[in-house]
């Protein structure tokens, strides 16, 4: 879950995607396509599922990967650049730069006579926004497939052309962009939620801990430091192109190493390594005011994306909630429990909420919760249990795997994050074959301790 669409009037607010991918893929400079085969099991549900998507991977000479996803059910065609920086890697002083330099990002380049977003709009894109987040930033749009080659050109010309157009006016209008975004999404109660999360979940020093969409570091950013910072990052060997559509992929692989095969490669930034920042014991914060229901938010700092534990957490939470949301909803003290996983590159988290009915109720559902947790972490899930979370994480999957968009956002992901969109089906067979007592050892191990819990109060009328 994270930060906001650049210019587009709609309200793309931090849609967290806990979903999987199958895929087939094999490395090298010439990829086949090469269908995995779907998981053992062999119900009825699962057999429902399309547990194999096909991929082709390629690597340009000058490192940019390119992974191409046919899709030949509509005319159209999904394209999604990745750049590895977000906003983790903006440095003491810097906080919101990668943010305020994916605005930038839509200005007139060398070979463009209008801005990058006012030439989507010409071209007839549509779904075309960018978003930052921790780890990552992307640039996406859908178009005609007839229209492929002009949005290859144009996500070409931003790597490479983009920085030495750049004026003084174009920052100050991305930087007036940022702070307007910031006003009016703040007073949104989702995003004062997730604001409060990262800003108290995570310990002091931590990347993760921590964002203001407007901080007062942009008004020293340069254009100095939007072209080092472009040099630096926004360049083949630190860039995944996802494509996906009704095209050929190996057309495709022919066109962009046309648009980008000439581009300098940079030096590619390498993947972080894990920085969980588990807790121990229990924080809490109390805050007033911000969200118009009383909302108990328990928070766990955990493994990240692609682990082992990552996978059996979705289980254990999509478990405790339910034996959570069964007793307090039964006697009237709550009006709705929900789970959630957020894995990211460096760690993960995982968040339990209950909308209650008072305030005065916090310290009888905190008791509840942490009566399931330790049940859980004692004894595991029963086997209806796992198989209603496996069966939850099977629809997700589903779900996730109809829609182009959908596909490029999470082959693109796996490949930044482990390098191979193949651990996509890693993934989904590690779920399939999760043991009661490996759900209950990951829950023993990382949802007994180190809890932070945000009390979050509505305001007092007067």
């Amino acid at each position: 879950m994270f930060f906001l669409p650049t210019q587009s009037p709609r309200t793309a607010l931090f849609a967290g995607v806990a979903m999987y991918l199958s895929a087939a893929c094999t490395a090298g400079p010439r990829a086949t396509m090469t269908p995995l085969p779907a998981p053992a099991a062999e119900s009825a549900a699962e057999s429902a599922v399309p547990t194999t998507v096909l991929f082709e991977r390629f690597v340009l000479p000058n490192g940019l990967t390119l992974i191409v996803h046919e899709d030949h059910d509509e005319p159209i065609a999904q394209v999604r650049m990745f750049y590895h920086v977000g906003e983790k890697d903006a440095g003491p002083g810097r906080t919101g730069y990668p943010h305020l330099f994916e605005h930038l990002a839509f200005s007139q380049s060398k070979h463009l006579d209008r801005s990058i977003w006012s030439f989507l709009e010409r071209i007839g894109a549509s779904d075309y926004d960018a978003t930052t987040r921790y780890d990552y930033t992307h640039y996406y749009a859908i178009v005609r497939v007839q229209m492929l080659d002009t949005l290859l050109w144009l996500e070409a010309e931003r790597m490479a052309h983009l920085a030495g157009a750049l004026t003084e006016d174009d920052l100050r209008r991305s930087r007036k962009e940022v702070f307007q975004e910031a006003e009016r999404l703040l007073q949104l109660p989702p995003v004062r939620l997730l604001k409060a999360t990262w800003d108290y979940t995570y310990p002091e020093g931590h990347p993760y801990a921590g964002f203001d969409i407007a901080s007062e570091d942009l008004n020293r950013a340069t254009l100095v430091d939007a072209r080092r910072f472009y040099a630096r990052y926004y360049h083949p060997a630190n860039a995944v192109l996802v494509i996906a559509g009704d095209v050929d992929a190996q057309v495709v692989r022919g066109k962009v190493e046309e648009y980008f095969g000439s581009i300098r490669p940079g030096q590619r930034v390498g993947n972080s390594e894990p920085r969980i920042g588990q807790r121990s014991g229990t924080q809490r914060r109390r805050i007033e005011g911000v969200l118009p229901d009383a909302r108990l938010r328990l928070v766990w700092n955990t493994p990240g994306w692609g682990t082992t534990a990552a996978n059996y957490l979705e289980l254990a939470s999509t478990t405790i909630a339910s034996r959570v949301r069964e007793r307090l909803t039964a006697n009237g003290i709550a009006t709705k429990v929900e789970s959630a996983t957020e894995m990211r590159e460096l760690g993960g988290q995982v968040t339990l909420d209950v909308i209650a009915s008072s305030p005065t109720v916090f310290p009888g559902i905190e008791r509840i919760v942490r009566e399931e947790i330790h049940r859980l972490a004692s004894g595991g899930p029963s086997t209806v249990e796992l198989d209603y979370a496996k069966a939850q994480h099977r629809s997700q999957f589903k779900q996730n795997t109809t829609d182009p968009a959908d596909v490029t956002y999470l082959l693109g992901k796996a490949e930044l994050f482990r390098g191979d969109p193949a651990h996509l089906q890693v993934m989904f067979r590690r779920t399939e074959a999760a043991t009661s007592e490996g759900v209950r050892q990951a829950a023993r191990m990382w949802l007994t301790d180190g809890v932070f819990i945000l009390e979050f109060a509505p305001a007092v009328q007067p």
